[in-house]
């Protein structure tokens, strides 16, 4: 009698390794006068396992340039924003013959000098950012104009900050951010020179991280990562050192998910080492590689009463593999031994 066929695993990953996990159907024995051997059963061993492996991370750059001097006139007195300092509204920058300049973060930028009376877009975004930094405006409605109340808060800033007590909301003092916050580069002015004129750069431009590509050497056209495996609550993540982002922000180029990977590597660096994994372990099952019977639907494992279940192969090594799928109590060790015909997928 002749076995009907005979299915060997090559599997070229460790034990937790996912990948493409070659099946090559081999030719089957010719068994002479030999009787199919009685049916081995065991149960397949259930782990948890996060299925990480190690990936490379090709990082793309582009220089970022940071905020640009407001145009107070004098000598820098003093610089308060280094290389790496996140400038948050508020947060002082440097000092012009005393008078601090600041941070300003509002969606409209000042462009005057505000005065009681005044009004428009640049009032409505004076009178917001002093409110945000406790000073008191009034009660006030979009386009009234700098009444009392406001015009006391621009002096109360003033004396807080050391500036000329003019009357005026002078945004020659204010660093406007376009932004909540920024972290800037090395400072291009030191204590004792001129302040820079308006419109000029205040720091080195800054490195931002604006693409990432996961390279995955078991797994170079990201099959196994399509394959059903991640759910809702079972996510694929990119670990560079204790920092998880979620794989899929990854790829779409979130800002977010960028910002989470700058903040992990050398900023500039070409390249980093991660791990890829699931955001939590995935029940899975070790089984013996002869139990695996290959057909028209797939891979699939065979019960004591020749009922089949299709599962899906995610790693393994010599002798067993681990697969993802919900696994009879007990199957056959030795299907293709056990019977002539043994059940197709």
């Amino acid at each position: 009698m002749r076995v009907a066929g005979c299915v060997a695993l090559a599997v070229a990953a460790a034990a937790a390794a996912v990948g493409a996990v070659a099946l090559t159907r081999l030719p089957s024995p010719d068994l002479g006068e030999f009787d199919p051997v009685e049916p081995i059963v065991a149960a397949p061993v259930e782990i948890e396992d996060d299925l990480a492996r190690p990936v490379d991370l090709e990082l793309t750059w582009t220089p970022l340039a940071g905020p640009v001097s407001p145009g107070a006139s004098g000598v820098i007195t003093d610089w308060f924003a280094n290389e790496g300092t996140r400038l948050e509204h508020g947060s002082p920058v440097y000092a012009v013959d005393g008078g601090v300049v600041s941070a300003f973060a509002t969606p409209t930028p000042l462009w005057r000098a505000l005065a009681r009376g005044d009004r428009g877009a640049d009032v409505d975004a004076a009178a917001a950012g002093l409110e945000a930094l406790g000073y008191e405006v009034g009660s006030r409605a979009p386009g009234d104009p700098v009444g009392r109340r406001l015009a006391d808060a621009f002096r109360e800033y003033a004396d807080d900050h050391g500036l000329p007590r003019t009357g005026v909301f002078d945004p020659a003092y204010l660093v406007w951010l376009g932004t909540p916050d920024v972290v800037v580069g090395a400072p291009l002015y030191r204590i004792g020179q001129p302040a820079p004129p308006a419109g000029v750069d205040l720091f080195a431009p800054v490195p931002r991280l604006t693409a990432v590509q996961v390279r995955d050497a078991q797994d170079p056209a990201g099959g196994s990562r399509d394959s059903g495996l991640a759910t809702d609550e079972q996510a694929w993540v990119v670990r560079v050192g204790e920092t998880a982002v979620p794989l899929d922000l990854l790829g779409e180029g979130a800002p977010e998910a960028l910002e989470e990977v700058a903040g992990a590597v050398p900023a500039g660096a070409p390249s980093a080492e991660a791990v890829l994994a699931l955001s939590r372990p995935r029940t899975l099952q070790i089984v013996p590689s002869a139990a695996l019977v290959e057909g028209p639907a797939g891979v699939c494992v065979v019960a004591p009463d020749r009922r089949t279940t299709t599962v899906r192969i995610v790693g393994g090594s010599i002798g067993q593999v681990l697969v993802d799928g919900e696994l009879p109590d007990r199957l056959v060790v030795n299907p293709h031994l056990a019977w002539l015909e043994p059940p197709a997928c």
